[in-house]
């Protein structure tokens, strides 16, 4: 730690850095909403020296932190990243969460199945600051995280978040995975077609935790997306996946029907009516995905409605086929022949 006091103040680059620094700690220290916090990070540096487990880790979390300052195009950043971290010890909503963010990146760092990610998620995080085309969707992610946290409807969901996120990393079915959620995230937000819908990705899951008829659904979703990378049968398909949303972000003639997509999710999770139909889509998609005799039809669906909402003979069609895949699921009258049509579905393309 010295070496690393040393070398920044040593640095030109981070010279400046050294005082934001000093001003972050001698912020939370003084500060009555954040002092009990400062025992809290202490013990969870001293933590990651003194696990052998951990040790190494903290090297390259140094390093990390080093580079940031370093990099004209991220030190800009670093002041974000102090106010991000001084803002949830501060607020009462988040202080809690605070242990749980420092417990979860210790349990990444101390589990020899997760190890090897940490450095993935801090290049990640690097990526996104140094890039000219995602520097601004650091403040929304960290904004979005904190409101996740501050938020009383979603603040246990931030808990299952890190629980899921956690689980991909330490799975090793899953594993490689997580590299491509990251390297997904990275293309919308670095793509000046998509970067616009990374926010509404973002109010879009927020929106399912703290709305209470949706907030179930979270852990379904996740423990969908977590099945299928889990699945040798699905894993290659979870590509295609983000694909597809990435191609119809991108696409100037579908961009608009993202929003249209989100509404629909929503709606069906949302409505009394539907809700339960939404375990049943999820099953049908891995059950397409899981099949070998259906597996390679799951792309010819993914191009169809691509290229339906492409199309602008066909864009207005695919608001009506949404409007009335929701109408059969929730009426009760026809809402036990939406499982039929699913049935019906997999069978035609088996």
């Amino acid at each position: 730690m010295l070496d690393f006091v040393n070398s920044i103040l040593a640095n030109p680059q981070t010279k400046d850095c050294s005082q934001e620094m000093l001003d972050f700690v001698n912020s939370v220290m003084a500060n009555p909403e954040t002092k009990d916090c400062s025992q809290e990070m202490l013990d969870f540096v001293n933590s990651i020296m003194a696990n052998p487990e951990t040790k190494d880790c903290s090297k390259k979390m140094l390093d990390f932190v080093n580079s940031i300052m370093a990099n004209p195009e991220t030190e800009d950043c670093f002041q974000e990243m102090l106010d991000f971290v001084n803002s949830i010890m501060a607020n009462p909503e988040t202080k809690d969460c605070s242990q749980k963010m420092l417990d979860f990146v210790n349990s990444i760092m101390a589990n020899p199945e997760t190890k090897d990610c940490s450095q993935e998620m801090l290049d990640f995080v690097n990526s996104i600051m140094a890039n000219p085309e995602t520097k601004d969707c650091s403040q929304k992610m960290l904004d979005f995280v904190n409101s996740i946290m501050a938020n009383p409807e979603t603040k246990d969901c931030s808990q299952e978040m890190l629980d899921f996120v956690n689980s991909i990393m330490a799975n090793p079915e899953t594993k490689d995975c997580s590299k491509k959620m990251l390297d997904f995230v990275n293309s919308i937000m670095a793509n000046p077609e998509t970067k616009d819908c990374s926010q509404e990705m973002l109010d879009f899951v927020n929106s399912i935790m703290a709305n209470p008829e949706t907030k179930d659904c979270s852990q379904e979703m996740l423990d969908f997306v977590n099945s299928i990378m889990a699945n040798p049968e699905t894993k290659d398909c979870s590509q295609e996946m983000l694909d597809f949303v990435n191609s119809i972000m991108a696409n100037p003639e579908t961009k608009d029907c993202s929003q249209e997509m989100l509404d629909f999710v929503n709606s069906i999770m949302a409505n009394p009516e539907t809700k339960d139909c939404s375990q049943e889509m999820l099953d049908f998609v891995n059950s397409i995905m899981a099949n070998p005799e259906t597996k390679d039809c799951f792309q010819e669906m993914l191009d169809f409605v691509n290229s339906r909402m492409a199309n602008p003979e066909t864009n207005d069609c695919s608001k009506k086929m949404l409007d009335f895949v929701n109408s059969i699921m929730a009426n009760p009258e026809t809402k036990d022949c939406s499982q039929e049509m699913l049935d019906f579905v997999n069978s035609t393309n088996g």
